[in-house]
């Protein structure tokens, strides 16, 4: 369920639900692309928070959030670095927003945790991102650590200017 993605854990009952449609609707069009890839075993993700808590990997490195937060955060640093991406920035100003992780060029966002999934409809606005990916906390039962890949299709950067212009227009007859 898309809605899962955005919200795990203990915040997975407040969501906005019509966010969620929205993004069902840019995946069914074709607009969206969402693939699920297993990036870690939950060993891993466990390990970071213990050397997070012992103090054997700092906080200040990692910047901002719990300890669970920051061990995703470290968990999507190691995925991206062997992906190839040499250079990546923590809480870094991106389209209003401040992404977990970004890549250097800024081709690449991942988001740790629960996550804003409104988003998606900021960050594929710049015909630059080539993925956005996010990275919910496992649950309870998992045994490993999963992430969500999106990719804009051709159209979807000028679908979202047009769609921010319509909404804009349906506020401004309503005043």
């Amino acid at each position: 369920m898309v809605k899962d993605i955005f919200h795990s854990g203990s915040f997975a009952h407040s969501y906005d639900k019509q966010i969620i449609a929205d993004i069902v609707f840019l995946l069914q069009e074709g607009l969206l692309s969402v693939e699920k890839k297993k990036i870690s075993d939950k060993n891993h993700y466990i390990k970071h928070i213990d050397d997070i808590k012992s103090g054997k990997i700092s906080r200040i490195d990692i910047e901002g959030g719990g300890d669970g937060h920051l061990a995703l955060k470290l968990l999507a640093k190691n995925y991206l670095i062997a992906g190839g991406c040499e250079k990546i920035n923590f809480e870094q100003q991106y389209e209003g927003y401040v992404p977990d992780v970004i890549t250097f060029d800024k081709k690449i966002i991942i988001e740790c945790g629960n996550t804003n999934a409104d988003k998606v409809f900021y960050y594929f606005k710049n015909k630059n991102l080539k993925e956005m990916i996010i990275i919910p906390y496992p649950a309870d039962e998992e045994a490993n650590i999963w992430c969500y890949i999106f990719k804009p299709g051709e159209e979807l950067s000028e679908f979202l200017f047009f769609r921010e212009k319509e909404m804009l227009k349906k506020a401004v007859s309503k005043i």
